[in-house]
């Protein structure tokens, strides 16, 4: 009748809008989500995923019936799989001369959390982990050279759709939470090249004085410092009726102990990243 607003209905896991549907567009709505999903992991949960749906559709009740997607018009699905999330520890460099070498010992502890969560009318479901990452390590940067020194984490990824007019649209909310099935490992770092551009800096940490050293020698400090900061940031939407939402906050303390070789015959500026999480470099 005019002027009645549409049903709307609670958000829904992946399966209960598959389990109704006909093979034709279950394998359309498993395209669409699972493009995202690492290749590792696509095949064998997408076969999981089949095998645990009825041969011919039925309701989510195990009732017989089916529904074809212009049916779930304005429904919202979340999906969850595994991955791992690479989270960067610190990034460093040396100055691009000759000679010039940076070596770091770090001590970092990171702690985060993540919540997401999506409500209708009273209706609630989410969930709310925390993630704690450390490390002591060692690694060096010669004349020129920027890397990154990071962790592995494994996650639980979990993205939110809507299904308009028999389509499904991946939404702007994706939730991270730590994998909580299997024992955590401790976390190894890796380190990796990244582009040896200038960062960007915020605030300067030291300088050292070379320039008045004619003979070509090479100069070698130790320097540290500690570094603690928060960062938080939220997303909220409402998408057809039904409220979703995803919030994260990181804290991390880090002390850093530099041993720095610079050559001779230049001062140095050294920098904090305005991420907080680097060092970068200025020669005079």
């Amino acid at each position: 009748m005019p002027g009645m607003q549409p049903v709307l209905r609670p958000p829904v896991a992946l399966w209960q809008l598959l389990t109704p549907l006909h093979d034709a567009e279950r394998r359309y709505v498993i395209d669409v989500v699972f493009q995202d999903v690492p290749d590792g992991r696509r095949d064998a949960d997408i076969r999981q995923l089949w095998a645990d749906l009825p041969a011919e559709p039925r309701a989510a009740d195990g009732r017989p019936g089916s529904t074809r997607l212009a049916d779930n018009d304005g429904l919202t699905i979340h999906h969850t799989y595994l991955d791992t999330v690479r989270v960067s520890l610190f990034e460093f460099g040396a100055p691009a001369l000759p000679d010039c070498r940076v070596t770091i010992e770090t001590a970092t502890v990171r702690r985060g959390s993540a919540q997401w969560s999506l409500a209708f009318k009273g209706l609630r479901v989410g969930s709310k982990a925390a993630i704690k990452t450390s490390l002591r390590a060692t690694f060096s940067a010669s004349a020129g050279e920027r890397k990154r020194v990071f962790v592995d984490i494994p996650a639980r990824i979990t993205r939110v759709f809507e299904l308009k007019n028999s389509i499904l649209r991946p939404t702007d909310l994706v939730a991270v939470e730590p994998e909580r099935k299997r024992a955590a490992p401790t976390p190894i770092p890796g380190i990796e090249s990244i582009a040896a551009k200038q960062p960007e800096t915020a605030r300067h940490l030291a300088t050292f004085r070379a320039a008045g050293d004619k003979t070509g020698d090479v100069a070698s400090y130790e320097f540290g410092y500690e570094e603690t900061r928060e960062v938080s940031a939220g997303v909220q939407r409402s998408v057809h009726g039904v409220g979703a939402g995803m919030s994260a906050s990181v804290g991390v303390a880090c002390s850093v102990k530099l041993t720095i070789e610079l050559a001779a015959g230049h001062d140095y500026d050294l920098y904090a990243t305005a991420s907080g999480h680097g060092i970068g470099w200025s020669i005079t």
